[in-house]
């Protein structure tokens, strides 16, 4: 995996190693598959292969804002090793 940044959104999928970095813009053609992905610096969206957008901020169907940080934290691996030393103590 490289560590490749998209419009400055850090982004760590795709080929190559954790010493590669790729920078992308908008409507270059990325390795990765299609989706949306959320970096701490905000959304990006490939579609078609193509880096299609960028954003800052992402919101729920009912307009308000999601803590995009909070989201990635819930599925950080090393926040989860962290919960679960935690729960250990407390046994």
């Amino acid at each position: 995996m490289s560590y490749d940044y998209y419009e400055g959104c850090q982004i760590k999928v795709g080929t190559g190693t954790t010493r590669e970095f790729h920078t992308y813009k908008v409507g270059d053609d990325v390795p990765i598959p299609d989706g949306v992905y959320l970096a701490y610096e905000g959304v990006v969206v490939v579609k078609d292969g193509i880096f299609f957008a960028q954003f800052d901020s992402l919101q729920h169907k009912w307009g308000e804002a999601i803590d995009i940080k909070k989201v990635l934290d819930e599925y950080s691996p090393v926040v989860a090793a962290l919960r679960q030393v935690e729960l250990e103590k407390e046994v």
